[in-house]
């Protein structure tokens, strides 16, 4: 466990260092939202241009790899299949030409393979067994009730009612909506905004730990002895990091725009941990939530829908004035803004997805406080008390943390 928080704190440092280091005074993305915005916009869509040379790639990979795998048809299984058991079956079946070489006959098997997915869709409970090359079994359900998934999860949503169904088509898109705003805000090279949205993250962890009478909390086992005074270490440690944060934050809009910006990284940095890794729809009938991952996946939609409509709804001389700042870019820069940070951004956003999937939202909360704890102590021109009790908070933080995780 320790080494996964280490893994985070390692990934989180590495793009802060990385966003600061062509950090310009002059940058374009301070002077607005719509500007942010914009630039975001092309970043998304580098990042989709890379994640579909990646596919493209896997798919010749796949295709290439690919091997026709013969299939035996067990029909009839009374009782769930064990693997001993069809491997026993395969053994006999095996052995069935050496011993009575006149009951086989190669043409009782299926002629084509429709006859053998007619022969699988009449029998609800057939079950198809592949042999690969190493000896190894794997099945292939064709009924109803067994799942074609890897997990196990049933793939099918049934709701009871039509407005169960519109609830989660608002959950979604709601989900695709905050995935926009987190890849917005969460840039290290626009300091501002990822100071808000980690603030929003930690207040979101400290809520969700304090409210354990919350509905949407299932019954909790009992907190073991000390674990109340860690939390409250922790939760002061990091409130502490974070208004020293605050005390050298300089606001780089404007005031009108200042509630367009931040209030929407907040927002969106509380729902990430205190409801996304608590989150299970209730409107499905006999199914439970797969979790905040399988549901930004299936937000991803409305996510590309948003990034169009902000990047064609920018004004003119807003694009124009985008375009001369990325043309006026050393080459070594415009790498930066145009490969290294959207990648960087991306990974850090699926990473966390990944964290509060796995209920650990209290690692990526402290992760970052950490992170914010070394950005104060990186962009300090001298050690004063500020960057002191920084640096000391943060050690707190890390011993207490990494205490409870070994513990564990």
């Amino acid at each position: 466990m320790l080494s996964r928080f280490l893994v985070l704190l390692a990934l989180y440092t590495v793009g802060m260092l990385v966003g600061n280091l062509h950090f310009r005074a002059d940058d374009v993305r301070l002077t607005g939202q719509h500007v942010r915005t914009l630039v975001a916009a092309l970043q998304v869509g580098i990042v989709s241009a890379l994640l579909f040379v990646h596919e493209l790639f896997m798919f010749f990979i796949r295709v290439v790899k690919h091997e026709r795998t013969k299939f035996v048809l067990v029909s009839h299984v009374p009782a769930p299949v064990h693997l001993h058991d069809v491997q026993s079956t395969l053994v006999d079946e095996a052995e069935l030409p050496s011993k009575e070489p006149q009951r086989r006959e190669p043409s009782r098997e299926p002629q084509s393979e429709r006859d053998a997915e007619r022969a699988a869709s009449e029998d609800g409970r057939s079950v198809r067994v592949a042999i690969d090359d190493t000896g190894s079994v794997r099945f292939d359900a064709r009924s109803e009730g067994l799942s074609e998934t890897s997990d196990g999860l049933n793939l099918q949503i049934v709701f009871e009612r039509s407005v169960n169904l519109d609830l989660y088509f608002l959950y979604v898109t709601f989900v695709g909506l905050l995935l926009w705003v987190t890849f917005v805000s969460f840039n290290f090279a626009t300091q501002d905004s990822t100071l808000v949205i980690v603030f929003g993250l930690v207040t979101g962890w400290i809520t969700n730990s304090l409210s354990r009478e919350c509905h949407c909390h299932e019954s909790r086992t009992e907190l073991k002895r000390g674990e109340k005074l860690r939390l409250i270490i922790c939760s002061v440690a990091s409130l502490l990091i974070m208004t020293l944060a605050f005390a050298q934050w300089r606001v780089p809009v404007g005031d009108a725009a200042a509630l367009r910006v931040y209030l929407p990284a907040y927002c969106s940095g509380f729902f990430w941990t205190a409801c996304a890794q608590e989150v299970a729809f209730t409107g499905m009938h006999d199914c439970v939530s797969r979790g905040i991952l399988h549901d930004a996946r299936r937000a991803l939609p409305t996510f590309a829908l948003v990034v169009m409509v902000s990047a064609l709804s920018c004004a003119p001389d807003t694009i124009d004035r985008v375009f001369e700042y990325i043309a006026a870019l050393s080459r070594l820069a415009a790498v930066h803004l145009l490969l290294l940070e959207p990648v960087l951004i991306f990974l850090c956003v699926y990473v966390m997805v990944i964290a509060l999937e796995k209920q650990r939202g209290a690692d990526l909360a402290i992760a970052l406080v950490l992170v914010e704890g070394v950005h104060i102590a990186y962009r300090s021109q001298k050690y004063d008390a500020t960057v002191i009790t920084a640096i000391a908070a943060s050690v707190l933080l890390f011993a207490v943390h990494a205490g409870h995780l070994l513990r564990a």
